[in-house]
């Protein structure tokens, strides 16, 4: 389930489905009855299309979906576990994108909904950090770091004991 098809790549996803067209977000946080309203539809078909999959768990990326997935599991599916996962600097981004009203809203939203996520996972220490520091929140949080180094090294040799590699792109 995509919230917004995305407009910087093309994506092809095998039986994805997309609640909004590309560019359907605004660039700002502000408070409307319209925002609301599509929050509200929001959170309605994911509920539907979860409910549909019966899934039991929620990874979701970034602050609006986060939120969305924490209140879904709150509504109907509190067995439901959700991994949110933030890859920005979530309080200096409040800051950046809204109204003095709107960012008091956003911080206490953020508070308490991110303290209902099962876990937390950033895309770094600093982030993780600020994160907790900005919200004050008591949740632990984990951190899988973005991307991979490219600079050039030696192969390493990995045998049937060694660690486990996980590497994102993109």
């Amino acid at each position: 389930m995509i919230l917004e098809k995305p407009t910087y790549r093309s994506l092809i996803i095998e039986n994805a489905r997309y609640l909004n067209e590309n560019d359907s977000y605004p660039t700002k946080y502000h408070i409307s009855l319209k925002n609301f309203l599509d929050f509200l539809r929001e959170i309605r078909w994911i509920h539907k299309n979860i409910n549909k999959l019966q899934n039991t768990v929620i990874i979701s990326i970034d602050f609006r979906s986060n939120l969305l997935a924490i209140i879904v599991k709150m509504l109907w599916l509190r067995s439901a576990k959700v991994i949110a996962t933030i890859h920005i600097d979530q309080g200096q981004t409040i800051v950046d994108k809204s109204s003095i009203f709107a960012g008091v809203i956003l911080n206490f939203i953020t508070k308490l909904f991110y303290e209902r996520a099962d876990i937390l996972i950033c895309g770094s220490k600093g982030i993780a950090h600020k994160l907790k520091r900005d919200f004050r929140l008591k949740n632990s949080i984990s951190t899988i770091y973005e991307g991979i180094d490219l600079r050039p090294s030696k192969p390493k040799i990995f045998r049937n004991n060694a660690e486990k590699v996980i590497i994102t792109v993109g």
